[in-house]
């Protein structure tokens, strides 16, 4: 009877982060609505708050995960260290396989090349594949937890979308060609989900893996997201409205977390 319940729970969760996933990858499609819409559209003047907003929605994802781990029976000593080298291990990754030509915002005032566009799609099948390897983690907590990172995700790879999709326009690509390859380089995240759902089924493991996760988490808001926001408040005279975006995303998780509890009890 338990062994029948806990596979009815992997089943379900399985289904959520699979949904998620795809959900996430649609985000890869964001180019689209520059073929509607023109460059100075919503989406192009508020890209950078959108980046803040996705940053506050990451921070306080990474903050569930750190008490998780706390939670789960961690030690402080080693969630510590394990928090520390989820930064580490993205930033030398990062070093080896991003591309130079990694943009947190629609934007950019550089032309680019048909071999700067391969450097870019291959360091973003990369990128997209540690996006799989949030999910599984996040889902295994909480469903609110998961869809929280859910919407962290897509946030951060909408905005990269829309910036992957003019690279490959300015390097000769049709625009159909442009949004296909975009959609299969963000078919990725499963190899992510693999590896997250085969960490996740070590248990003594799971209180550093979160801690690994939350690392990494907060390595993208403070490596990635935050130089962004710091220099368009720099350039525009704006921290007012980059503050409201960030405590938005904080306020938006919390509201969906309050709402999957009241909808599942979860």
């Amino acid at each position: 009877m338990e062994y029948s319940v806990s596979c009815a729970i992997m089943v379900y969760m399985l289904a959520y982060i699979l949904i998620s996933a795809f959900v996430v990858m649609t985000a890869s499609l964001s180019g689209a609505i520059f073929i509607i819409y023109r460059k100075d559209n919503w989406i192009t003047k508020n890209s950078h708050y959108l980046v803040t907003f996705s940053a506050g929605v990451f921070s306080v994802v990474s903050y569930g995960l750190l008490t998780e781990s706390y939670d789960r029976g961690g030690t402080p000593f080693l969630i510590f260290v394990s928090l520390v080298s989820g930064a580490i291990i993205l930033e030398m990754l990062g070093y080896l396989f991003i591309s130079k030509h990694h943009h947190h915002s629609v934007t950019h005032s550089h032309t680019h090349t048909l071999h700067d566009a391969h450097r870019v799609m291959l360091g973003a099948s990369f990128h997209d594949s540690l996006h799989g390897l949030f999910l599984p983690p996040a889902f295994a907590l909480s469903i609110k937890l998961g869809i929280a990172t859910t919407i962290a995700l897509f946030i951060h790879e909408a905005v990269q979308g829309m910036s992957k999709f003019f690279i490959l326009k300015e390097a000769g690509y049709s625009t159909v060609r442009a949004l296909t390859l975009n959609f299969i380089v963000s078919a990725t995240i499963f190899i992510g989900i693999v590896v997250g759902l085969l960490i996740e089924g070590i248990t003594a493991f799971v209180p550093y893996f979160l801690a690994l996760v939350a690392g990494a988490f907060i390595f993208v808001v403070v490596r990635d997201l935050l130089p962004s926001t710091l220099r368009n408040i720099r350039n525009e005279k704006n921290a007012s409205k980059h503050i409201i975006s960030g405590l938005l995303g904080g306020l938006i998780v919390f509201i969906v977390g309050t709402l999957v509890f009241l909808w599942l009890g979860v």
